[in-house]
């Protein structure tokens, strides 16, 4: 599967959202799955100060391309034949 494919699914699967919103587990996140922080007891001002919430959509898109790209590195650096995979 290539990575836009994958980029695809993700995005489709965890949805848009230009404001913090709380995940399954009340973590603040926003964009397309983007961890804000891991501290639940922030309040939506203070997880929209710590991300300069709102966002645009080419800043949430590149912050997913971003966060695409450094979870696929990090893929790659714990299975080094990752990209040789079908």
């Amino acid at each position: 599967m290539s990575a836009a494919v994958l980029a695809k699914i993700l995005a489709r699967q965890e949805g848009v959202r230009y404001l913090p919103y709380r995940d399954t587990n009340q973590y603040w996140t926003i964009g397309i799955g983007h961890l804000i922080s891991l501290n639940t007891y922030l309040t939506f001002q203070q997880a929209c100060d710590l991300c300069a919430a709102p966002w645009t959509d080419a800043k949430t898109h590149a912050v997913f391309a971003d966060d695409v790209n450094t979870a696929r590195e990090a893929i790659v650096h714990a299975y080094p034949h990752f990209l040789e995979l079908p």
